[in-house]
């Protein structure tokens, strides 16, 4: 019942947004949200991100949010894990979000991006396309297609030239990866080691890896 509210409560935000759609002055601010791992659940043991548009002189400051699923659904876990699961982006009040986590004892850590007034431009309104009603559901998948790699794709796309990330990180398997996330949950071990099979035990190249908020941070 209260995420089926939250839930309610994000619809009206992103349609609420959606109608007004201002352009952005120069002095608006994109960051990246990062939140740190927690125990609570099975899915806050990965960490969380999303994306910040601040603009005080419009009044503005959202959080654009790809993390947003219904955990009601029958075998949520087996499908998480498997990729078979439907998550949608929401647009929502800074406030809000940052509330939420912190309730929950996590950390969020804000990383401000240093770009053009038209890169954000950009970002800006591939986000808005991204938060229009037919295109806010998207078919999740644990290593290349969640909460991680949707805003560094947006950041990705919407800049000119490369990005070149210094990410010195120690090789590791993509099944490294996630048994160090869920190192204190060994059933969840269990059941993604069982789920995923096989192919988590290729080599994730330093781009890959950023599929968890933590790498994507650093």
């Amino acid at each position: 019942m209260k995420k089926n509210i939250f839930l309610l409560i994000l619809l009206f935000a992103s349609v609420s947004l959606q109608a007004q759609y201002p352009l952005l002055s120069k002095d608006a601010e994109i960051s990246l949200l990062t939140v740190s791992p927690s125990e609570d659940e099975v899915y806050t043991v990965y960490g969380h991100t999303a994306l910040r548009v601040r603009d005080t002189s419009k009044k503005l400051d959202t959080v654009f949010n790809y993390g947003i699923f219904d955990f009601s659904k029958p075998n949520f876990i087996y499908r998480f894990a498997k990729g078979e699961t439907d998550y949608r982006l929401a647009a929502q009040y800074t406030r809000d979000f940052l509330i939420e986590y912190e309730m929950r004892g996590s950390e969020v850590t804000e990383q401000i991006l240093d770009i053009d007034s038209a890169g954000k431009a950009r970002i800006w309104e591939a986000l808005m396309i991204n938060n229009r009603p037919e295109n806010r559901v998207y078919r999740y998948n644990f290593f290349f297609d969640n909460c991680a790699t949707r805003p560094a794709a947006i950041i990705e796309n919407q800049t000119n030239g490369k990005i070149d990330y210094d990410a010195p990180f120690k090789q590791q398997t993509f099944r490294d990866l996630i048994n160090y996330c869920t190192r204190n949950k060994p059933w969840l071990t269990f059941g993604c080691d069982l789920a995923l099979g096989s192919p988590t035990d290729r080599i994730a190249t330093p781009h890959e890896m950023m599929f968890l908020p933590p790498y994507l941070k650093e």
